[in-house]
């Protein structure tokens, strides 16, 4: 004599900026003797099904937000001569969230990153003066609009790091670099 064993689901829900990310999870069907589940107990789902939850990209709950132009962050750590308060002050924007709107610039690379798993997007940002100019290196989980080269995109994620290092020629690198990143709005521009 056998019975077939439930379809257990565990649907986990939740709404973050708006957005509603929802994931399921179930264990296969199988046949089994009736000795195997003493009467009254559902069987588990095979597996750990906490790995089942969406990774939720955008800022959590209680966000602490970056200004909406990427220039007050790097511009608070230009003036600063002193390596070790720079480097105090480039940390006090680690974890802060850029806006929901997100931070535009032009796409001026976009790579595969094994190491992050994912692509890495970097947006060009130009302030008029070639020692202030800098980048922006968004992470994103996929490439799935195809984001290229002289695109415009706005990105939004979570400060990592916030640097100016020595650059070619002695012109600095300055960059800001978010993870957790996501592509709020892509704009292609016409091949050249």
């Amino acid at each position: 004599m056998s019975s077939m064993n439930l379809i257990l689901g565990v649907v986990a829900a939740g709404v973050v900026g708006g957005t509603l990310y929802l994931a399921a999870t179930s264990a296969p069907a199988t046949r089994t003797g009736a000795a195997s589940t003493p009467a009254g107990r559902v069987p588990a789902p095979a597996g750990d099904i906490t790995k089942a939850a969406p990774k939720v990209i955008g800022p959590p709950p209680g966000a602490t937000f970056a200004p909406p132009d990427p220039a007050a962050v790097i511009g608070s750590i230009l003036g600063v001569r002193n390596p070790t308060q720079r480097d105090v002050t480039a940390a006090n924007w680690n974890n802060q969230w850029v806006p929901n709107e997100g931070w535009e610039g032009e796409v001026v690379g976009v790579t595969r990153e094994h190491a992050q798993g994912g692509h890495a997007i970097r947006l060009s940002f130009s302030t008029g003066n070639v020692l202030r100019d800098f980048f922006v290196v968004c992470y994103v989980a996929d490439n799935d609009q195809d984001v290229r080269k002289g695109d415009r995109a706005k990105v939004q994620g979570r400060i990592d790091k916030v640097e100016s290092l020595p650059g070619p020629a002695g012109t600095p690198l300055n960059r800001i670099v978010l993870k957790s990143g996501r592509l709020v709005q892509l704009i292609k521009m016409a091949p050249r």
